[in-house]
This record gives structure tokens, sequence and C-alpha cells, in this order.
């Protein structure tokens, strides 16, 4: 069986991401489940979602944590997941993540042709963040990967479809290129 979970995230003006996937045999003891997380909303969704999975699921572990991207309306929950798991208060087993120190060269790279744009100021505040998440995931010793096409999980059952690792690097450079001619 599965459950999938949509989370209320930010306000009227304002929202984001928090999927909650429990599978597996729901019925069964916690080692026949799988408990994964993809995005975490807003910092202040971290607590509603360590509240979902200890009241609805039963446990204090995170099988996997998924980060589609580093936007704060997915991302911010998920470093006060990762604190929260720093203390021992949930575990984590696996983050996944687009790690900025693995592409900082193609990232600095595209950022250089849209310096002094929107899109430079924006994309170094959120690959700031996704350096702080991937520091503090390491820091707690919660194992990352990054999400790239044919990634599986422990289970077999989660599969990332997309993208590939040269379509996401060069997703940098499409951006970088794009607010440049709109910044003319």
């Amino acid at each position: 069986g599965y459950e999938i979970d949509f989370l209320a995230v930010g306000t009227e003006g304002q929202s984001g991401d928090a999927i909650l996937l429990r599978f597996g045999n729901l019925t069964g003891p916690r080692e026949k489940q799988r408990v994964v997380v993809v995005d975490g909303g807003f910092k202040d969704t971290a607590n509603d979602i360590v509240q979902h999975v200890k009241h609805y699921y039963g446990t204090r572990m995170i099988d996997l944590v998924v980060s589609t991207h580093p936007d704060s309306d997915h991302i911010n929950g998920i470093h006060d997941l990762v604190a929260t798991a720093a203390k021992g208060e949930i575990h984590i087993r696996e983050l996944w993540m687009h790690r900025p120190s693995r592409w900082r060269s193609t990232v600095e790279r595209a950022l250089r042709k849209a310096e002094g744009t929107e899109y430079d100021t924006a994309a170094r505040r959120t690959l700031e963040s996704a350096a702080e998440l991937e520091a503090a995931a390491m820091a707690a010793g919660i194992p990352i990967r990054d999400p790239f096409t044919a990634l599986t999980d422990a289970s077999g059952k989660l599969t990332v479809v997309g993208p590939s690792q040269e379509f996401y690097c060069s997703l940098f450079e499409e951006e970088a290129r794009a607010s440049v001619l709109e910044s003319r």
C-alpha cells in the first residue's frame, strides 16, 4: 500500500511544497515501510512534517528526504528537519539534493554571464542556502546523493527520471542567458 500526504505550505500569497509518502506493508512493522519527504516547504513547515510523521506514521524515522530544487519554498523546511535530526529528535537515513559543492565551476561560469542581474542575486542566495543545507547534513552524519536520472532508493521503488546531470548543468547556462537578455 501507499499513502501520499500533501501538507499545506505557506499562505494565500505564498506557497511551496511538502509531500510525504509512506509505502510498503502499512499494517505491518515499521521495517516493512518506507517514509519519504519530498521538499520541506518553508522554515515553519518542518515542525508540521515531524508531527505528521510521528502522529500519522508512528515513527521518528524518515528514510529519505528529497530536495527537488533549492528555492526557499522547497528547501527551508529541510534545513529545520536536518537541525531536528542533529538534535536526535528524528532520524533521517538519506538526503537527495543537488550539492553546490559538486557544481561550483558550472554555476560560477553561468553566474558570471548574468552578473548584476536579478537572476545573479537570486541564484547566489539560493545556492548559499543549498550549501548551508549540504554542510548541516554532513555535520549531522546524513548521507547525501545527487538526484540525477536513474538514481534509485534503497527499496528499489523510487527512481529519479530526470534531470540528467548534463541537463541540470545546461539549465544554469540557459537561465543565465535568459536573465541577461531580459535585463537588456
